[in-house]
């Protein structure tokens, strides 16, 4: 639709007690032509977040380091997928719908959203509506993925220093480095 969309904190610091202040965050909407189209300020200041993502429905989502946010066209911020203790806040956890440590997060020309957690070892995918599809191991240290317009999946081995190259299933194709 020739949008922009950027996930912006609003940083202020108070002299006065030495501290920074995260409270306001945006989503910020801009024209093809760069021109601002909207601007949603949204409950949302986590200073771990691992990625974002704007979908074509005009909604985000926010990888934080044990769950995913969802923002929606009005700015409501709502948990998505991920464990969540008796006070409301997203804590460690295993299993298809719970994150050990979210390092990443894309989306694939199918709107598919891709985790990445870098604890767990694995890449769990997504449908856009959030139902759970599959997961595949990866090997470890890997902290950051990209998806090709083919789907094939591209990690990269910080230890290793290799270029790993999957199918979208995770089956190896080959490896560079």
């Amino acid at each position: 639709n020739g949008k922009v969309v950027l996930l912006s904190y609003d940083y202020s610091y108070d002299d006065t007690s030495s501290t920074y202040d995260t409270s306001k965050s945006y989503i910020i909407t801009l024209n093809s032509d760069g021109s601002l189209n909207n601007e949603i300020e949204v409950s949302y200041s986590d200073n771990s977040t691992k990625g974002f993502i704007a979908n074509d429905d005009g909604t985000a989502l926010i990888a934080h380091s044990y769950g995913i946010y969802k923002i929606a066209t009005d700015g409501t911020l709502s948990k998505w997928k991920g464990l969540v203790n008796a006070s409301g806040a997203f804590v460690s956890g295993s299993g298809d719908e719970q994150f050990d440590t979210i390092a990443d997060i894309k989306k694939d020309k199918d709107g598919n959203i891709y985790v990445l957690d870098s604890a767990e070892n694995k890449i769990k995918v997504y449908s856009a509506v959030g139902t759970f599809i599959k997961s595949f191991s990866i090997s470890s240290y890997i902290y950051k993925f990209q998806i090709d317009n083919n789907g094939n999946i591209y990690t990269y081995n910080s230890t290793s220093t290799l270029l790993i190259k999957r199918t979208n299933d995770g089956t190896f194709i080959n490896q560079m480095g």
